[in-house]
């Protein structure tokens, strides 16, 4: 099994940021928190994030960056520096690289030394810093990515700012999600899908609303002149993304596969934050999942996806 969503922030995090963290604008607050020149300041690293448990009957489990860590705000120098100490740290062990996506160019960069130091692909944010994924200036990166055909998830990140998610954790329930709908959309509508048909994308949370508001899109693009600049309606996109099995229920799951085919879902766990899914093998269960689409999802999808030669299931 493959664990395709968890995350990790390197153990030495402390060591490497007495080191160099006055050089790059970065310090850990003693309260725990990770403090950027930019302002941005993360919340407390939750302690499981240095040493993620893969679930039981894991054989490989993909740690991504952390998305507080992203450090988006820094300058292009600083944050180019950033993403190569933590991309360092990560290096030699099967894990997604992250990237200063305030400049394209120098994501681009940073992409091509991560995947020839063994790194599997990318994690991004939904946005970058309110900036969308399909402005014209994030081009060079995404033309990177399909150049190189390296997988890319996206995980919620710089969520909309409003006091109306802060009671309940809506912040992270609804914002969340919300978020990498979002980002979906401006993918398809605003023509990165149509430019780029080589990138293979991985949306967290099981896609956020998109997979279940796909009919939305479809009304939005036949009535809608702003909706019609896509080659194809939306729903034609649907299998240009991935999806991973964070969903929380059996019912959307079992939806969501017959929906996109069990060869677009990929295993994860959101490891190690409360709000991921434990026990990913016992969704897979109680969704009625087939022996074959079973196989596909727990390691065959994940295992062709990120290039991995060999990995029990």
């Amino acid at each position: 099994m493959i664990d395709a969503h968890a995350h990790r922030v390197p153990p030495d995090l402390r060591d490497r940021l007495a080191a160099d963290g006055e050089r790059l604008g970065v310090r850990l607050r003693p309260d725990g928190r990770v403090e950027f020149a930019s302002g941005e300041v993360s919340r407390p690293i939750v302690p499981g994030l240095f040493a993620p448990q893969p679930p039981a009957g894991c054989d490989l489990q993909i740690v991504s960056p952390w998305v507080d860590l992203f450090g988006y705000g820094l300058d292009v120098e600083r944050g180019a520096r950033w993403a190569r100490l933590l991309n360092t740290a990560a290096a030699g062990r099967p894990a997604l690289a992250t990237v200063p996506l305030q400049d394209a160019r120098a994501a681009a960069v940073e992409l091509h030394w991560a995947l020839g130091h063994g790194l599997l692909g990318v994690e991004i944010g939904t946005n970058v810093r309110g900036r969308e994924l399909s402005d014209p200036t994030l081009e060079p990166f995404w033309a990177a990515c399909a150049e190189a055909r390296a997988p890319v998830f996206f995980h919620p990140a710089y969520t909309i700012p409003t006091p109306r998610v802060d009671a309940y954790y809506l912040h992270n329930l609804v914002a969340n999600p919300l978020d990498t709908t979002l980002a979906a959309a401006r993918l398809i509508f605003g023509g990165v899908l149509d430019r780029h048909p080589d990138l293979v994308l991985i949306l967290a949370h099981g896609g956020g609303y998109w997979p279940y508001q796909f009919g939305r899109f479809d009304r939005g693009h036949a009535v809608r002149p702003e909706c019609r600049g896509t080659r194809q309606g939306p729903r034609a996109y649907l299998r240009s993304f991935y999806y991973d099995t964070v969903v929380h229920s059996a019912e959307a799951l079992r939806y969501l596969i017959g929906l996109v085919g069990a060869d677009r879902v990929l295993l994860g766990t959101d490891i190690p934050f409360d709000m991921g899914d434990p026990e990913p093998l016992g969704t897979l269960e109680r969704a009625g999942v087939g022996p074959r689409e079973r196989q596909a999802i727990i390691h065959d999808n994940a295992a062709a996806l990120f290039r991995i030669e060999s990995s029990s299931s």
